[in-house]
């Protein structure tokens, strides 16, 4: 049986423990203290506002790997900001999950929401349900309860947790983290 590296353990309690303090767009669009922490933690630095569904996940996995004091392969994104360049990075290091495996709880998930790259990414907490769902943490997402606005899924004003469904929408997992056991 495949499990989630420590990494990606640890990358989890990171993203649950940012999510239980409801980050919200609170100044803006694309903007409150929390969204500018994460986007302060970039490299190379941005000026805000910017989406940041990325700096969310690289923030997380930032602090995951200052905790374990472990590297954080990351880190070797050229641009840690923009989705498309986490796409490139894993594709040239073969980090691509392929059918049949199942998404592991740390995995990332980038989604193509029908435009021809990337450009949102989230982190997968579990799954697949029977359903086929997962459920995954995103930020810069929509409400996944609110009524008014069902078909917006990035770009959305705050952080929250997901059901995915695999055939909504173009998908890509990636198992970033090293030392995945089997």
């Amino acid at each position: 049986m495949v499990t989630p590296s420590a990494l990606a353990i640890e990358t989890l309690r990171a993203a649950s423990a940012e999510h239980r303090k409801h980050v919200r767009e609170s100044l803006g669009e694309n903007w409150s203290p929390d969204i500018a922490r994460y986007i302060r933690n970039l490299d190379p630095p941005l000026d805000f506002p910017i989406a940041w569904c990325a700096a969310f996940v690289q923030y997380c996995s930032d602090v995951a790997a200052h905790a374990l004091q472990c590297p954080n392969p990351l880190d070797q994104i050229l641009r840690e900001a923009y989705v498309s360049d986490y796409y490139i990075w894993a594709r040239d290091y073969r980090l691509l999950v392929r059918p049949p495996q199942p998404p592991l709880p740390g995995d990332l998930v980038l989604f193509s929401f029908g435009g021809k790259r990337y450009d949102h990414v989230g982190i997968i907490l579990g799954g697949p349900r029977a359903d086929g769902r997962f459920v995954t943490i995103e930020g810069n997402t929509s409400d996944p309860g609110d009524p008014n606005n069902p078909k917006r899924e990035r770009e959305g004003g705050g952080l929250y947790r997901k059901f995915r469904r695999p055939d909504r929408f173009q998908f890509q997992v990636v198992r970033w983290t090293p030392e995945v056991y089997s």
